[in-house]
């Protein structure tokens, strides 16, 4: 289903569940296209969902201090290690596969601090500057689009 514009779905598509063989298929895609990820960001109910990948081991139990383990933070695949990250203002219907070495902060302006006007005994500063994101290679990052 990868259609190589760094998606695994097409705008206006069929909404599909999230599944241990699309991750899989975005690392593989990453991998391709000169990336390494190291972070997959999802929101809450996509992390529960990788948490129960049939990949992942059991959930592990330990007696001798009381936890159960249910969560998966760490993913280790065919062609990198990732972390699971949840991100409570992800897009609902998607899941981003991150190469973090392949993106930069750019500054448009850099950091400056211009005085205002004192008040009483108080001096006032402000500090002003533009950046943005900057993709250095955005093939090496994917997205999983149009999830349920």
């Amino acid at each position: 289903m990868p259609t190589g514009n760094g998606s695994t779905a097409e705008a206006g598509g069929t909404d599909v569940a999230f599944t241990e063989d699309l991750l899989k298929d975005a690392l593989k895609k990453c991998y391709e296209l000169g990336g390494e990820p190291s972070v997959v960001l999802m929101n809450s109910t996509h992390k529960q969902t990788a948490s129960s990948f049939n990949g992942i081991a059991t959930n592990t139990n330990n007696i001798s201090d009381k936890r159960v383990v249910g969560a998966v933070d760490i993913y280790v695949s065919d062609f990198s290690t990732v972390s699971f990250v949840p991100d409570r203002y992800q897009n609902a219907n998607r899941v981003d596969v991150l190469d973090m070495s392949k993106w930069a902060i750019a500054y448009l302006r850099p950091f400056q601090t211009k005085d205002l006007s004192d008040t009483s005994d108080a001096s006032q500063k402000l500090m002003l500057c533009e950046w943005t994101m900057e993709a250095r290679n955005p093939n090496a990052s994917y997205g999983i689009f149009n999830l349920a």
